[in-house]
C-alpha cells in the first residue's frame, strides 16, 4: 500500500444521505484507517472500493443504536403536556432521547415522573 491508491469509503445512512468518509494511511503503511461519526440511529452501509471495484467484505452493514438516555434531550408531547384541568384525566408521552437528540427506539429507560403545579 503506497497511499496514492484511488480508494474510497462511502457511508449510506438510513435516511438516504450518502457521504465520503476521509481515510488515512496507517503508520505501518499497510492499511487505511477511518473514523466514522454515525449521523443517525438505524442500519448504515459502508461501501469500500479500490480503483472502482468493491473491496472484499464490502458493503458492510452496521446497526447504530442511540446512546444512553439524557433527560434534558427528552421530549414531552400530547394534550396534557401543556395544559390540563384539575380532576380530569389527560394524557401525554415522554420520548426518551440521547444527548444528540436520537430517539431510543429499543430497550427503553426507567423514568420517574413528578408533577408539580407552578
Amino acid at each position: 500500500v503506497g497511499g496514492r491508491e484511488p480508494i474510497c469509503l462511502r457511508l449510506l445512512s438510513p435516511s438516504g444521505v450518502s457521504a465520503n468518509v476521509p481515510l488515512r494511511l496507517s503508520k505501518d503503511r499497510a492499511r487505511f484507517r477511518a473514523t466514522v461519526r454515525w449521523p443517525e440511529v438505524g442500519t448504515h452501509v459502508l461501501v469500500a472500493s479500490l480503483n472502482g471495484d468493491a473491496v472484499v467484505g464490502s458493503p458492510l452493514q452496521v446497526s447504530v443504536v442511540a446512546a444512553d438516555v439524557t433527560l434534558p434531550a427528552c421530549k414531552v408531547a400530547g394534550a396534557g403536556a401543556g395544559k390540563c384541568v384539575a380532576g380530569e384525566r389527560t394524557q401525554f408521552s415522554i420520548e426518551a432521547r440521547d444527548s444528540r437528540g436520537n430517539r431510543l427506539l429499543a430497550g427503553g429507560a426507567s423514568l420517574t415522573l413528578q408533577v408539580q403545579a407552578p
